[in-house]
């Protein structure tokens, strides 16, 4: 099982590498879930994945050894019952604040006496493990409250992981939301989480430079997501045009074969 997998990489000491599905589109889950990616997360808290599509991507994952993780809406029982349901083999929930969310998200992926989870065979019934298949809770630390309780949080039983969502940090400091780490406060912000996680002997994660997160100690690394992916192709294409438009005056001269 794709979780199982995440698990042992983590457990190594190793780093999983995935990128975001936000445009609704089960080609770019399918392209990102064949690329080598460890994981893909489906983002329906921002981005156009509703519940109509949300069953056939995971389905265009279906023989690939990425993980299918999926960004619910809310902290609501309901909603993360739902997306496993359908064949994820984990959730991604926002805003955990504390430890009580922690615990309430954890209980919302687990039947029975160890959870909240309502039990739908619906397409479980056809994947390895059926009911019982393992399953990944990650958790969102992206506020100034989560931060001060990221060690409680990283601590409770059933968090395999903390995602840190360097925007919303952001704006609960004060800051501008940008993507990635800002100096100060922010990075310092970043930094306690970092160390909460490695305290608790779970996985840290975040969207960003590979090379860079994995040298702070980052083991969840998002390279970005189909929207961005497809603006810096953009990007690069109307580059080449603005190169192609040069006056002849400004074009530089050919390199002579010879050298």
């Amino acid at each position: 099982m794709s979780a199982e997998r995440l698990r042992r990489i983590w457990s190594a000491g190793g780093a999983a590498y995935g990128a975001a599905v936000r445009l609704g589109s089960g080609w770019a889950v399918e392209v990102f879930s064949k690329s080598g990616l460890d994981f893909v997360w489906i983002d329906r808290e921002h981005g156009l994945n509703d519940d109509a599509s949300l069953m056939p991507m995971l389905q265009a994952m279906n023989g690939s050894a990425a993980a299918s993780l999926v960004r619910v809406r809310a902290n609501e029982a309901a909603e993360i019952g739902r997306v496993l349901d359908a064949g994820s083999d984990g959730v991604i929930v926002p805003m955990v604040q504390n430890a009580s969310d922690a615990g309430a998200a954890v209980a919302a992926t687990r039947f029975g006496q160890a959870g909240v989870r309502s039990y739908g065979s619906f397409r479980l019934r056809h994947l390895a493990g059926g009911y019982r298949r393992d399953v990944l809770c990650v958790a969102m630390v992206e506020s100034e409250e989560g931060v001060r309780n990221a060690d409680a949080i990283a601590a409770e039983p059933g968090v395999d992981a903390i995602f840190i969502g360097p925007a919303d940090l952001a704006l609960s400091l004060g800051l501008e939301p940008r993507g990635g780490i800002q100096p100060g406060v922010h990075a310092d912000a970043v930094a306690a989480v970092v160390s909460a996680c490695r305290r608790a002997g779970i996985a840290v994660g975040m969207t960003g430079d590979a090379c860079g997160l994995r040298q702070l100690g980052f083991t969840m690394i998002s390279l970005g997501a189909d929207m961005t992916f497809l603006e810096q192709g953009l990007r690069a294409a109307l580059a080449g045009r603005d190169a192609a438009d040069l006056p002849p005056d400004r074009v530089p001269p050919e390199q002579d074969p010879g050298n």
